[in-house]
């Protein structure tokens, strides 16, 4: 009986959040090559994966590795809540993500390697602030810096369309899971009874469970999808309904709303901004429209999920 012949896919960040969580479970479906800086990595990865390609000391050998791809995935980036957003961090984060995907074009064409499929990790950013405006694939531009940094970062990857690559942009949502992310720190200072939002609440949270974040990937690559798709979860909520999930979960008695004037001298206006006020209300409408399934379509599904206990 003829084996089917597994898709084979370089991962770019694939130590991160997003890529452990992709590569523990799809392992098996897809022969994985893990582009690093390093070769060391987490050893519950060392046996899921083909190869570490590694950029700081490539060689010719490491190169034929890369010949036929089936996927390029692009997961790369520093952690935009890990700084303060001073002007000079805020262009090296910017420039940091446009080399790679620079890096990758000249790799792709320098040595002549063979891929089908560059699929790049986007954010929501791109929408900024539209309050009540439901955002689709089609919506515009919204302002400020994480909105320039996906253009950026998109603009720069449709080039690869030169190299005859098909080209896939993930506007991602703010992804639940409990073994990274924001959800654990959210989690323990409920928890903890220290529980807050920043604002009033009415900003809509534009969210996903990691399980439906990697399987719509999944999804994604397995029927060629391509384009702008956003991942998020079926039903957006605003903050203060997410809030109230995970308080009523913990039993606890609710949450403090912290003002943002507080919060400006610590981390910066621009970022409480953009990162806890801006509103986006985003629709998944391409996921809908190829008839993805959502494991964890609401906000309570998935807050049952991450606190253990899944009887709906």
């Amino acid at each position: 009986m003829e084996t089917t012949k597994k898709k084979r896919i370089l991962i770019v960040g694939g130590t991160g959040f997003i890529g452990k969580n992709f590569i523990n479970s799809y392992h098996k479906e897809y022969d994985i090559i893990i582009g690093s800086r390093s070769k060391n990595i987490a050893k519950e990865l060392e046996d899921k994966v083909k190869f570490v390609y590694d950029w700081k000391h490539d060689s010719t050998q490491e190169y034929k590795v890369l010949q036929d791809l089936d996927v390029i995935l692009n997961l790369s980036g520093q952690n935009i809540a890990s700084f303060r957003w001073t002007k000079s961090k805020k262009k090296e984060v910017t420039s940091g993500r446009i080399h790679i995907i620079e890096l990758l074009y000249r790799l792709i064409e320098e040595k002549k390697i063979k891929t089908k499929s560059f699929i790049q990790g986007s954010a929501i950013g791109y929408y900024g602030d539209q309050g009540k405006e439901e955002l689709t694939e089609e919506s515009g531009k919204g302002n400020g810096f994480l909105s320039d940094l996906t253009e950026a970062m998109e603009t720069a990857s449709e080039k690869l369309k030169q190299l005859n690559i098909e080209v896939t942009n993930l506007r991602t949502g703010i992804v639940l899971g409990k073994d990274g992310g924001a959800y654990p720190k959210i989690a323990r200072s409920f928890q903890l009874g220290i529980g807050s939002c920043i604002g009033n609440g009415e900003n809509y949270f534009p969210w996903i469970h990691i399980e439906d974040e990697i399987r719509a990937i999944d999804y994604i690559i397995k029927k060629n999808i391509r384009g702008i798709v956003n991942l998020t979860a079926a039903e957006p909520v605003k903050s203060n309904v997410f809030y109230n999930q995970l308080s009523n979960s913990m039993n606890k008695s609710g949450y403090k709303k912290i003002p943002p004037l507080l919060l400006y001298p610590v981390l910066g206006k621009q970022k409480v901004q953009e990162m806890f006020l801006y509103s986006q209300k985003v629709i998944p409408k391409k996921l809908k429209e190829h008839e993805f399934e959502f494991r964890y379509p609401s906000v309570d599904m998935a807050i049952k999920e991450l606190e253990g206990n899944k009887s709906i």
